[in-house]
């Protein structure tokens, strides 16, 4: 388990190894157990989580079954809902800084088959889980801002990274 902020360095390595061991795994049992940390089931029965506080964000894989009650939050629900049954094509780093992408493939609800990301960004002090469509607009966040911010996230807007 890495328990530390991660480093630009460290980020294009953990996407590399992330990718290879976690292709082609379906997601499942989204959970969030605090206001900002999330975890999700993975078709070879380990979890892969995110602690995304504001000193210290990372991303880990464990191999723990959780059976804890989920928080019910408009994110996560939003998470279970798009994210469910959704399987993992590459994790990739974004811009060469401490964002990680998951390219997902998943179905919607008129059954096709869609690409999702996922970005974790794992900078301490601006620590964000983000949900984009197809195009890279903002399906949901954890933490979202207002239109005037220097880089809004919000429903809607394009993605821009950190």
């Amino acid at each position: 388990m890495l328990s530390m902020a991660l480093k630009e360095s460290q980020i294009q390595s953990l996407a590399s190894i992330y990718s290879s061991r976690l292709k082609g795994q379906r997601l499942s049992k989204i959970v969030q157990y605090d206001s900002d940390v999330f975890s999700f089931g993975l078709s070879s029965s380990g979890r892969l989580n995110f602690v995304l506080n504001s000193g210290d964000p990372y991303v880990y894989l464990s191999s723990s079954p959780m059976d804890v009650v989920s928080l019910s939050t408009s994110f996560s629900m939003l998470l279970r809902k798009e994210v469910s049954n959704a399987v993992i094509e590459r994790v990739f780093c974004v811009n060469e800084d401490r964002v990680l992408g998951f390219e997902l493939k998943a179905v919607d609800s008129i059954f096709r088959e869609i690409t999702l990301y996922l970005i974790a960004e794992l900078i301490p002090t601006k620590a964000n889980l983000i949900l984009l469509d197809e195009s890279k607009k903002v399906i949901g966040a954890l933490r979202t801002n207002l239109i005037t911010d220097p880089r809004p996230i919000f429903r809607g807007v394009q993605y821009e990274p950190p």
